[in-house]
């Protein structure tokens, strides 16, 4: 994170919301506007260099999100535009193929309206990630069988980290704690049986939403394919409020 002689206050705010927003900051970067990771971390740190240099100057006028929001959204347009890169709706496309692509700078106001919609969705990924975390803390026992499956999956444990919104270091501590405490248990089922049927919501949602089949999610936690979708459709339901509540404040 940028560097800048701070007061303590100001110090602990603008570490805050480094900390809250680079995960999605890199997410919305990288995923929904395919900037290279490389320069998707330069952008990163570019907004937070302006977000230090200015913190004196914000009075407060809207919310420290919003402020935030239109740094980045600034950075990260000049850094499309500078590119000729803008994000062009689909809606100004003609129904065929056209044969040479509209310049996005011709276009400027429709890739401006497209990129406030894809702030909004980057205020809902923020409110998703609330979401889990509040889930975690009401369900602490979701956590152990999700970073335990993913890294037996072989799944690397820097995207861990961005699926359960923490850093490479403390995801690492939390997988070692896992792992000796799932040791106590003979397997899955009998985890379940010990912690509630919320115990294995989050690794039977991520699993799906990463593609796995209800057969598959089923091999790995000892269910039936018909018992998975059940389990499914119940932690749906169980986790549907937490998002509803975070989507709503966008």
């Amino acid at each position: 994170m940028p560097n800048k002689k701070l007061n303590k206050k100001n110090q602990k705010k603008i570490e805050a919301l480094y900390n809250e927003y680079r995960p999605l900051f890199l997410g919305f970067l990288k995923n929904k506007l395919h900037i290279p990771k490389q320069d998707a971390e330069d952008l990163l740190q570019e907004t937070f260099a302006k977000v230090t240099s200015s913190i004196d100057d914000f009075r407060g006028d809207g919310s420290e999100k919003n402020w935030v929001f239109k740094i980045a959204k600034n950075t990260a347009f000049n850094y499309l535009k500078a590119r000729k890169t803008l994000p062009i709706p689909s809606t100004l496309k003609g129904d065929e193929e056209q044969d040479e692509e509209n310049d996005p700078l011709e276009n400027f106001q429709a890739s401006f309206e497209e990129f406030e919609r894809m702030e909004k969705t980057l205020c809902i990924q923020r409110g998703m990630v609330k979401a889990w975390l509040q889930y975690e803390r009401d369900y602490p026992h979701v956590l152990c069988p999700l970073l335990v499956i993913l890294s037996d999956e072989n799944c690397p444990i820097e995207e861990i980290a961005n699926i359960i919104h923490r850093t490479v270091p403390e995801t690492k501590k939390l997988l070692a704690q896992c792992r000796k405490k799932m040791k106590r248990y003979k397997d899955l089922d009998e985890y379940e049986n010990r912690h509630g049927q919320e115990s294995l919501c989050g690794l039977i949602i991520q699993l799906a939403y990463l593609g796995w089949t209800a057969k598959e999610i089923g091999e790995i936690i000892g269910k039936s394919e018909g018992a998975v979708l059940t389990a499914a459709s119940r932690c749906r339901q169980k986790m549907k409020p937490y998002f509803k509540r975070c989507k709503d404040d966008c």
